[in-house]
């Protein structure tokens, strides 16, 4: 079930955080650093917050290289003390993550997002941290 979402009401409990927002988290000249900054401080203790793998790997990989390999290595060393629940892609994962990006029509679909997706309704979690469109409305930030 997908929770309400607002910033004056913020009752999240199951959160996936995707690399985009992740990099607007991290770098301060990312248009949409202030919001991802914002709504990383309104998250609670009570709120649950995972990540795939993949995710933090695509994340060091852009940092790499649109920014430095030194922000990479600084982002890997140091992400697990945000994000201390990763969730690892297994077979299953994999399976659905390709029924997914398969059933896809449209170009520039990234796998990672595709991911995302099989991961949320896999573990049953309220909505994903991400600006991309790719995500339905309801499920990502506005």
């Amino acid at each position: 079930m997908i929770k309400s979402f607002a910033l004056t009401n913020f009752k999240m409990t199951s959160i996936l955080i995707d690399s985009d927002f992740l990099i607007s988290l991290i770098i301060q000249t990312e248009p949409k650093h202030s919001k991802a900054k914002q709504l990383f401080k309104k998250l609670s203790s009570n709120d649950d917050i995972f990540c795939l793998n993949l995710v933090l790997q695509e994340t060091a990989t852009v940092l790499s290289h649109k920014f430095s390999q030194t922000l990479a290595k600084t982002f890997y060393r140091n992400v697990k003390q945000i994000l201390p629940k990763i969730i690892y892609l297994n077979q299953n994962l994999e399976k659905k993550t390709w029924k997914i990006f398969l059933s896809q029509t449209k170009k520039n679909i990234s796998f990672i997002d595709c991911a995302n997706l099989a991961t949320k309704k896999t573990y049953k979690l309220d909505r994903i941290f991400s600006f991309d469109k790719f995500y339905p409305k309801n499920l990502r930030l506005n």
